[in-house]
This record gives C-alpha cells, sequence and structure tokens, in this order.
C-alpha cells in the first residue's frame, strides 16, 4: 500500500469470529510457530490483526484441517519466507485504540508472495514416501523379532520334548535292565536249583529203588513246569515293558507334531494380520493425499496469500 492509505485492524475476537477459529486456538498457533507467525501489537501491548495476519491463519487453519503435522506447517512457512523478502508479519506503529475500526499507517508490510503449490505437493509426497518407508521399516523389525521369538519357541520346545523323550527312554531303557537282571537272575537260581535237585536225584537214584525212582521222575517234572511258568511270567513282562515304552514315544512323537502344527498356523495367521494392517495404513494415506491434490488443484491458480 503507498503511504497515508487507510488499513483496516481487527481484534483477536474479530478474526476468530472471521475465521471461525477460537482464541485459544489462535494463540496456540503463535507460539507454536514462533518466529513464522508474528501478531502486530500497539503500543499498549494488545495484538490486532490486518489482513495479512488473517490471510495466514486461514491458511494456517486449512493445512490443519488437512491433517497436516506442526512440523510440516512449519517447515512450508519457511520456505515460503525465506523466498520472499520480509518477515511475514512486522510491528505497526498504531494509536493507542486498536478496536476502532480504521488506523492510519504510515507503510503497510508488503503482500506475502503466493506459496508454491509445485514444492508443497512434491515435499507432502516426499514426507509420504519416508512415512511409508518408516511404518515398512517398522513393521519389518517386528516381522524379524516375532520370527526370532517363534524360532526361539520352537528350539525351546522342540528341546524340551526332546529331553523329555530322552530321559523316558532312559527309564524305559533302565527299567527293562532291570527287568532283565532279575530274569537272569530267576534263571541262575533256577539253573542251580536243578543242578541240586539233579544231583540230589542222581544220589538218590543210585541208592534208591525202582518206586523211589519214579518219585524222583515226578519231582523233576514238577520242578520243571515250575520253571517253564516262571520263565512265561517273566517273559510276559518284559514284553509288557517294551510295548509300553514304544507306546509312550508314539504319544510323544503325535504331541510334537501338534505343537509344530499349532506354531505354523500362529504364524501364517500374525503374518496376515499385519498384511491387512499395512494395506489399511496405505489406504488411509493415500486417501488423504488424494483429498489434498484435489484441493490443491482447485485453488493452483489462486494466490491465497494476496491481501484483499
Amino acid at each position: 500500500m503507498s503511504k497515508n492509505q487507510v488499513l483496516k485492524a481487527y481484534s483477536i475476537k474479530d478474526v476468530s469470529k472471521k475465521i471461525s477459529v477460537p482464541t485459544g486456538t489462535i494463540r496456540q498457533w503463535e507460539k507454536d510457530l514462533n518466529g513464522l507467525l508474528v501478531i502486530p501489537r500497539s503500543r499498549q501491548g494488545a495484538r490486532f490483526y490486518t489482513e495479512t495476519e488473517i490471510s495466514i491463519l486461514a491458511k494456517i487453519k486449512e493445512m490443519r484441517e488437512k491433517n497436516l503435522s506442526k512440523d510440516m506447517i512449519r517447515m512450508l512457512l519457511e520456505k515460503h519466507f525465506n523466498e520472499g523478502s520480509e518477515a511475514p508479519s512486522e510491528s505497526f506503529g498504531v494509536p493507542a485504540t486498536v478496536e476502532q475500526p480504521l488506523v492510519k499507517q504510515e507503510q503497510a508490510p508488503a503482500p506475502q508472495p503466493a506459496l508454491d503449490m509445485e514444492e508443497f505437493k512434491a515435499a507432502l509426497d516426499s514426507y509420504k514416501q519416508n512415512l511409508v518407508q518408516e511404518i515398512k521399516l517398522e513393521i519389518k523389525k517386528n516381522q524379524m523379532e516375532m520370527l526370532e521369538e517363534v524360532k526361539n519357541g520352537i528350539h525351546e520346545g522342540t528341546l524340551r520334548t526332546v529331553q523329555g523323550l530322552s530321559k523316558s527312554i532312559q527309564r524305559s531303557n533302565e527299567k527293562r535292565k532291570s527287568d532283565m537282571n532279575a530274569i537272569t537272575e530267576s534263571i541262575n537260581e533256577a539253573s542251580k536249583l536243578n543242578n541240586e535237585t539233579v544231583a540230589s536225584l542222581s544220589d538218590s537214584f543210585v541208592k534208591s529203588s525202582k518206586g523211589t525212582f519214579e518219585q524222583l521222575s515226578k519231582q523233576i517234572s514238577e520242578s520243571s513246569r515250575t520253571a517253564a511258568k516262571d520263565y512265561k511270567s517273566m517273559i510276559y513282562t518284559a514284553s509288557s515293558t517294551l510295548d509300553k515304552a514304544q507306546k509312550d514315544m508314539l504319544k510323544m512323537t503325535k504331541t510334537i507334531q501338534e505343537d509344530q502344527e499349532n506354531i505354523v498356523e500362529t504364524i501364517n495367521q500374525n503374518f496376515e494380520q499385519l498384511g491387512k494392517s499395512i494395506m489399511q495404513r496405505e489406504d488411509v494415506f493415500q486417501d488423504m493425499v488424494t483429498s489434498y491434490r484435489e484441493v490443491a488443484a482447485a485453488k493452483k491458480t489462486k494466490k491465497w496469500w494476496k491481501v484483499f
């Protein structure tokens, strides 16, 4: 504006009604964008706003509605102001009362150059790529950690199963060994008894008559039958022990197989869930970018920084 041109100023309440933003939010934007959004003050320290500051606040509101972060807004404003020759707003020498509708100003701040929408879209695309890359890296990291935990779980479970199986086999072997020792001792005792019986019978046979010989023969037959029964009982006991050990091993093998199938099914479910999560995040971000590009394309030829 030229010298002595009338410049209209507004209070913060007027600006709040004009752009439909609470006064507390406007003050918070001033804090968040300290050094970029400079609101002029009167000699008494009261804030007042011109069309320049109102235009900047309206654009900040628009960017916030597009879910742009504070850091992204600061970066875009810094880039815009670095291309210009002056700060976004300067202190104004105004009379003590700023609520008056008209205030004389010797020289108004220079109009702000329009923000390059192509550069803004490029920055937004770069931000999108970085965000997607960070999400992918985080998901990949989580997948690696999950796989490592699953591997450790499988290893620990298999190790415990093998150790349990080894202990069971060892106990079965020890039991079979004990049974075989008992059988061997019984056989030895029976053999010793038979030898003693035969020796006794031989002596008796020499000394005894025919009737005595028949009696001794009956005793030998009876002793043989008793020994045969003992042998059968011992062999049956050993066979039962072996069958039980085989059943235990089959049951243990089946349990290992079921555990491995459950672990594989859990891994597949986790991967499927992670894939769905990635697709949902990508769809949400694509919708946001598409919406902003449509708005930006519609306003591409309009200089929103122009002071009305």
